[in-house]
């Protein structure tokens, strides 16, 4: 499966498997591993047998746990407390797949989740039934009783899922972090039709920073890692697509189209839009954001400034700070001048890679989009950054400028 799937993305071998078992919401490509699901199955399945509505049945699987349980220890008897004990505890090694009881894969399953995965599951009787007790280092401790039959798989999945996602996010081959984007769920939202094959292998690849440049990991020539354009900086992805000055008419080009896209959509009769303009008889030239919205009605001018920065929480959290302290100025000069109306400053921010921060769609919402036109602005809002940059990266590499339309 993983060689399938890498074939399809057509990525190299090396590439990052955690980016491959990553869940979709993560922006990974939601591939399960057969090995985990075998676990979880196996640990839900004990759950429900053991907390099963019929009396005889909850019966013969706890007799049968304390059996097994005895026969390991080397005990005459063990109660449920002690059977539990063991079935969570002790020496977990060995193949999961072992044809010994069933009782004794429950507990290898436990054992390699545990050790995989960097979270520890426990039985215990509490209240009269069976709890299990799951405690991830990512997600804290949670305790799922008789009444959560139905959501223990569930609980299981997200701790195995964010298991991975951590793993991919602190690989030294990663430097793409999702945690708090939206729209890095590219597998759900855009298909391989919607953008061309370059762009579609483009994006996978950078998503596993398994793009070519020069400041690769492997690479640890310090003159070899030089941009092959500029050559004065290493040359990373982010360089390559965002910074170099070979690049920056392309990559205006790149702003201006999603800027479009979004005039199109937040044009409204109520709203006065003025584009890339500086506010007449108030302030320097070089004081100007993207957008100027003034809604009449509700007396609010929305200033708006249009970013693409590399896909990062830290990349859109700085990119966000710096933006508002370069205009706060700005905005004190038009409150200043228009004292009926409130002013308020935004930064909107689609990645060059295609995410887009929760903060940029709540900007959408605030100035009257619908729920669907989020969604639909933001899918082509991905799109377009997403061609851009693998046409802005081809350029980069080769000279050669290619077109998807």
């Amino acid at each position: 499966l993983r060689s399938a799937l890498r074939r399809m993305l057509n990525l190299p071998k090396n590439s990052e498997v955690c980016y491959l078992y990553s869940s979709t919401d993560n922006g990974g490509a939601g591939l399960n591993d057969l090995r985990d699901e075998y676990s979880i199955q196996s640990i839900v399945q004990a759950f429900r047998l053991l907390n099963s509505k019929g009396f005889h049945t909850k019966q013969i699987i706890s007799d049968s746990l304390c059996f097994t349980a005895a026969s390991r220890l080397n005990v005459d008897f063990a109660d449920l407390s002690s059977a539990l004990t063991w079935l969570t505890t002790g020496n977990n090694k060995g193949n999961i797949l072992s044809k010994k009881s069933w009782w004794f894969r429950v507990k290898r399953a436990i054992g390699y989740l545990e050790k995989n995965h960097n979270f520890s599951i426990f039985f215990e009787i509490l209240q009269n039934s069976i709890a299990i007790r799951i405690t991830s280092n990512i997600r804290g401790t949670c305790i799922l009783t008789s009444v959560h039959r139905n959501i223990c798989s569930k609980v299981l999945h997200t701790a195995v899922e964010d298991s991975y996602f951590n793993k991919w996010q602190n690989s030294k081959l990663s430097n793409f972090i999702t945690d708090t984007v939206i729209s890095s769920q590219l597998n759900k939202i855009i298909f391989r039709g919607d953008i061309g094959n370059f762009a579609w292998n483009f994006i996978h690849r950078a998503r596993t920073n398994t793009i070519p440049v020069n400041a690769r990991p492997m690479n640890k020539n310090p003159e070899s890692r030089l941009c092959r354009r500029c050559q004065s900086t290493a040359e990373t992805l982010s360089h390559a697509i965002q910074s170099c000055n070979s690049i920056k008419t392309l990559s205006r080009q790149r702003h201006d189209a999603c800027l479009k896209l979004i005039c199109d959509y937040i044009s409204s009769p109520n709203l006065i839009i003025v584009i890339d303009r500086t506010c007449p008889k108030l302030l320097d030239s070089r004081e100007r954001v993207d957008l100027r919205i003034t809604d009449v009605e509700k007396k609010i001018i929305y200033l708006i400034d249009m970013k693409c920065p590399i896909d990062s929480k830290f990349n859109f959290e700085r990119t966000d700070k710096d933006n508002l302290e370069k205009y706060s100025s700005l905005k004190s000069k038009i409150q200043l001048a228009k004292p009926d109306f409130r002013v308020e400053l935004f930064t909107c921010m689609i990645g060059s890679l295609g995410s887009i921060p929760q903060s940029s769609l709540d900007i959408f919402k605030l100035l009257g989009l619908s729920d669907f036109k989020i969604r639909s602005l933001a899918r082509k809002c991905s799109i377009s950054n997403i061609e851009y940059s693998a046409k802005l990266w081809n350029f980069h590499a080769t000279g050669n400028l290619i077109s998807f339309y």
